[in-house]
C-alpha cells in the first residue's frame, strides 16, 4: 500500500490519501505537563536475535538525526536521489530509508515485504538510485537466475551493512553498481564505522598515521582481546584490557560517555540486558564500554573486517574457527543457497565440532566436490564434521539466519528428520549418519 500527503506523482500504484485519514482522527488534545525534545525516546528498535530473543533497544530522536545526517554527509545522497528501500521499518537501515527523505529532500520508495524476485523490476519502475541493504539480501539477489534487467540500470549508489568481501565484488559486477558505502553499527551502539573508499570487505576504517590516544579523543574505538567463545576481555596484569595488533583478531568496543547524546549508551527497556552490555575498566580504572559481540580484524592500513559473532566462533583442536567464513564458503559453492555453520559439543572432546546446516531441498548436494573445494583453503580443524541439508532455515524479522534451534538440535538424528551427515576423517569423506553411529558418538567411542 502507498500512502501519500499532498499530490502525488503517478507511477501505476493507486495510493490512499492521508488528508483524509488525518481529517476523520480525534481532534482532542492529550494532556501533559511533559515537553518533548531531542533526547526523549523516539521509537523502540528491536535487535536482530540471532542467537537468542531479540531485545527492544530504546532509540532517542537525537540518535535518530545523528544518523540520517551522518549517512547523509558520508554517502552523498542527494534531494534528486530515489531511494528504494524493501527493509521493515523497525529495521535501522529502514529508519534510515524513512528519514533521510526528510533531510535531503530525495525520495524513498518503501516495500512492505523483500522481493528477491521482483527486486530488480521494482529499482527499474520506480528509476531508483539508491538501494540500501543488508548484507543477507545481497546474497539472496545474487542467488536469483540471471535476468536481462541485471544491470540494466546503473545504481549510482548503495547503503549496506554486512556485504560479504567473498561476494563484494560479484554483487558490484552483476548489478551495475558504481558505488558502495559501507558502515557497520549495531541497533543500540553507541558508536559506529564507515567505508566511504569502496575497499572490498572492509566494515570501516580508522587511521594508523594519527597518534592512537588522539583517535580515541574523537572516535572512542578500539579493539581488544578476548576469549572468541565466552567474549570474556583478556586482560593484563593491571587488571586493564588489551588492545590487539594488525592482522589479530579482536572485540569491537565503543566507549560509554554518560550523559553525551552522540556517544551514550540509551540501553534496553530490560535493566539486566542493559547491565550484560556495559564493560567497565577497559583502558583506564572507571571507564565503560559498550560490547559490541563482534570478532573483528584490523589490517596494516586501518581497514576494518567483521570475523564473527562471539557465540558464533567456537574452539576446536585447540583452534579458533570463524563460521562467517565458513558460510561464505559453503554459499559460493552452493551457488548463493543459505548455509548455517555452528559448533556443537561432542562427549569426550573438548571444544566444539563444526556442524553445517545447508538449504539443499532436493538433497542432491555434491558432498565429494564440497570436501574437496573446502579442502583447498581450511585446515582439517575449520571443516565441518557434520551436515545436515533441510529444505529451507528459519530467519529473524531482518533476514538473519537464526542459529538457535540449530544448536539445540544439533547432530541428534533421534530428533531430526532432515538427514545428516558426518565426515569420516579416514577416508576423508561425508557419510550418512545413522543411529549406530549417533550412539557411537554420544557414548565417546567414536574417534574424529
Amino acid at each position: 500500500m502507498l500512502y501519500v500527503f499532498g499530490e502525488h506523482i503517478g507511477n501505476g500504484i493507486k495510493p490512499i490519501q492521508l488528508e483524509p485519514l488525518i481529517a476523520e482522527s480525534t481532534s482532542h488534545c492529550v494532556l501533559s505537563g511533559h515537553r518533548p525534545g531531542t533526547k526523549d525516546p523516539c521509537f523502540y528498535a528491536y535487535t536482530s536475535g540471532t542467537t537468542g530473543l531479540p531485545k527492544a533497544a530504546v532509540i532517542k530522536h537525537l540518535r535518530v538525526f545523528y544518523a540520517a545526517v551522518g549517512v547523509w554527509v558520508a554517502a552523498g545522497v542527494r534531494s534528486r536521489d530515489i531511494l528504494y528501500v524493501p527493509l521493515p521499518l523497525y529495521h535501522m537501515i529502514g529508519v534510515l530509508g524513512a528519514t533521510l527523505p526528510i533531510f535531503t529532500g530525495s525520495t524513498s520508495v518503501i516495500r512492505h515485504k523483500f522481493s528477491a524476485s521482483k527486486y530488480w523490476e521494482d529499482f527499474n519502475r520506480n528509476k531508483c538510485t539508491v538501494g540500501l541493504y543488508i548484507g543477507e539480501l545481497c546474497r539472496f539477489l545474487l542467488a536469483q537466475p540471471p535476468k536481462p534487467t541485471d544491470g540494466q540500470r546503473q545504481v549510482r549508489l548503495v547503503i549496506s551493512t554486512g556485504l560479504r568481501g567473498a561476494i563484494w565484488s560479484e554483487f558490484v559486477n552483476r548489478f551495475n553498481i558504481k558505488r558502495v558505502v559501507e558502515f557497520y553499527g549495531s541497533t543500540e551502539g553507541s558508536s559506529s564505522l564507515i567505508n566511504i573508499t569502496g575497499k572490498p570487505g572492509a566494515i570501516g576504517f580508522l587511521t594508523m598515521i594519527i597518534p592512537d590516544f588522539i583517535v580515541k579523543i574523537f572516535y572512542p574505538l578500539t579493539i581488544i582481546k578476548v576469549d572468541v567463545e565466552t567474549g570474556e576481555p583478556i586482560r593484563g596484569s593491571d587488571g586493564l584490557c588489551q588492545s590487539v595488533g594488525s592482522g589479530d583478531v579482536g572485540m569491537i568496543i565503543a566507549k560509554i560517555k554518560e550523559n553525551d547524546s552522540l556517544y551514550g549508551f540509551d540501553g534496553y527497556v530490560d535493566q539486566e540486558a542493559t547491565r550484560k552490555k556495559i564493560l567497565p575498566n577497559v583502558l583506564t580504572h572507571g571507564d565503560y564500554y559498550f560490547v559490541s559481540g563482534d570478532l573483528v580484524t584490523i589490517d596494516k592500513y586501518g581497514y576494518i573486517y567483521f570475523k564473527d559473532r562471539i557465540g558464533d566462533t567456537y574452539r576446536w583442536r585447540g583452534e579458533n574457527v570463524a563460521t562467517n567464513e565458513i558460510e561464505a564458503m559453503i554459499a559460493r559453492f552452493c551457488d548463493h543457497s543459505d548455509a548455517a555453520v555452528f559448533g556443537v559439543e561432542v562427549p569426550g572432546e573438548e571444544g566444539k565440532v563444526g556442524m553445517a546446516a545447508i538449504v539443499d531441498p532436493s538433497i542432491s548436494l555434491d558432498l565429494v566436490n564440497l570436501l574437496k573445494y573446502l579442502r583447498q583453503s581450511l585446515p582439517n580443524y575449520a571443516l565441518p564434521h557434520f551436515i545436515r541439508l533441510l529444505k529451507e532455515l528459519q530467519y529473524t524479522g531482518t533476514s538473519k539466519i537464526s542459529k538457535s534451534d540449530l544448536k539445540r538440535e544439533g547432530f541428534n538424528v533421534n530428533a531430526v528428520k532432515d538427514p545428516i551427515y558426518y565426515l569420516d576423517t579416514k577416508s576423508m569423506s561425508y557419510k550418512l549418519l545413522d543411529k549406530d553411529t549417533y550412539e557411537d558418538i554420544v557414548n565417546a567411542h567414536f574417534r574424529f
